[in-house]
């Protein structure tokens, strides 16, 4: 029986990048499941446009080591922003 070194974990990260800073992350937070935690980055520079949300996102994405089943995504609204 041959054993992964490291550090071994049985669930998956969803790391969504928003662009509000309240309530987003209330909803995030009702996802409950022993196999998938959601990780909210929330808004809390004033720079919630797409860019802004997407650098954040990419700042997260450098800083941690991340595993083959996480994803990483944008929650955004396009109600004052273009195509």
């Amino acid at each position: 029986l041959k054993r992964r070194e490291g550090q071994v974990r049985d669930a998956s990260l969803f790391v969504v990048a928003t662009e509000g800073e309240k309530t987003e992350e209330i909803y995030l937070n009702s996802f409950q499941s022993s196999r998938i935690k959601v990780v909210a980055v929330i808004c809390d520079d004033g720079k919630s446009s797409p860019d802004g949300v997407l650098a954040r996102l990419s700042v997260v994405m450098k800083a941690f080591q991340f595993g083959d089943g996480d994803s990483f995504w944008m929650l955004i609204d396009r109600d004052r922003w273009t195509e």
